[in-house]
């Protein structure tokens, strides 16, 4: 079966070093799609002739904005997994007294993915069907109930709840930063093609607040609901 790896470029400058791993790993079982912003930069021709497809889109939810629009357009293709993949430059990372820069914080999590040999390692371990999440060890977040601080500000997970008719969370399992590689077979459960309907409610990205978004709502559903959908989530 065929991959998918979802690239969303608001900094199209990072573009030069994800091309150095994606093209390592394109192939005819690995189709790599873009969205931007803008079609004005030196970039953006270099990435049009190299992905399978560039979408511009509008510059709505962060991350997660241009993911749900990509999910949406080639949701029809069987690929087996998606990779989803962004640049990062604002906000470092702080775990205990580990703080890493957004450009580090990034590569903690994509290199497990898409560096040439962990990706072969990656896809093998899709194998597995129950295998539904797949992302860096490192990045692996769980909250408690009180610790839910999109439920706490503007209600986010009451949002998306009402249109994935999800049930309530208790406390969280996540990926921080939100670069991870998920089974299309759980996305397509988890959406039952709803997403455009998140993605039109997504708050625009810049000024973009700290907590509370759709976008933070997201990353939280998506590693919370793995088993409650038969999956099982690896970190590595």
């Amino acid at each position: 079966m065929k991959n998918a790896i979802l690239l969303h470029l608001h900094y199209q400058d990072l573009w030069p070093e994800f091309w150095s791993h994606l093209k390592d790993i394109k192939d005819e079982n690995t189709d790599i799609y873009v969205t931007v912003h803008t079609t004005d930069t030196e970039w953006y021709n270099d990435i049009k002739n190299n992905a399978n497809e560039v979408y511009l889109i509008e510059n709505k939810g962060v991350d997660f904005g241009g993911f749900l629009y990509a999910y949406n357009k080639i949701k029809h293709i069987n690929y087996l997994t998606i990779t989803k993949l962004h640049g990062k430059k604002r906000n470092p990372y702080r775990s205990g007294n580990i703080v890493k820069s957004a450009t580090e914080w990034a590569r903690m999590m994509f290199l497990p993915l898409i560096e040439k040999e962990n990706h072969k390692i990656m896809l093998k371990a899709f194998s597995d069907e129950s295998l539904f999440l797949y992302g860096a060890r490192s990045c692996h977040v769980q909250e408690k109930p009180n610790e839910l601080s999109f439920q706490q500000n503007t209600g986010a997970f009451d949002k998306i709840n009402k249109i994935l008719n999800l049930n309530p969370l208790n406390g969280s399992n996540f990926i921080a930063g939100s670069i991870f590689t998920v089974s299309k077979k759980y996305l397509d459960l988890l959406f039952d093609n709803k997403e455009i309907e998140i993605f039109e409610i997504m708050e625009d990205s810049f000024p973009f607040p700290n907590n509370g978004t759709i976008a933070h709502g997201l990353e939280r559903v998506i590693g919370s609901y793995v088993s409650a959908f038969g999956g099982n989530s690896k970190y590595v």
